[in-house]
């Protein structure tokens, strides 16, 4: 007898969702590519890149500069944001309002 909109008057007119999925061939591609850059690049480099990064994080300072040369040294997304998580930490959410 009460109206609610889109419960039980104007109900939303929704389309089904898209689900994106990763073809298996491409994720075993760049996996196989991501192993042939691991195994070619200088490791000494990218852990003294890193090392940088979390220099640079703990003293506040410029962060492109040592970003770059990491990556310049083929170190990982994955690593760069991993140095930047051993100093700043991983955000939690709250949950609350």
């Amino acid at each position: 007898e009460r109206v609610i909109v889109g419960v039980n008057e104007y109900p939303a007119e929704l389309e089904p969702l898209e689900v994106f999925e990763i073809d298996q061939k491409e994720e075993d591609g760049q996996l196989s590519r991501l192993k042939e850059v691991k195994s070619t690049r200088n490791s000494n480099d990218v852990d003294k890149a890193l090392s940088d990064i979390r220099r640079k994080a703990y003293a506040d300072e410029n962060l492109f500069p040592p970003v770059l040369d990491a990556v310049k040294a083929s170190a990982t997304e994955g690593e760069v944001m991993g140095a930047l998580r051993d100093v700043y930490g991983e955000h939690v959410d709250p949950g609350v309002f």
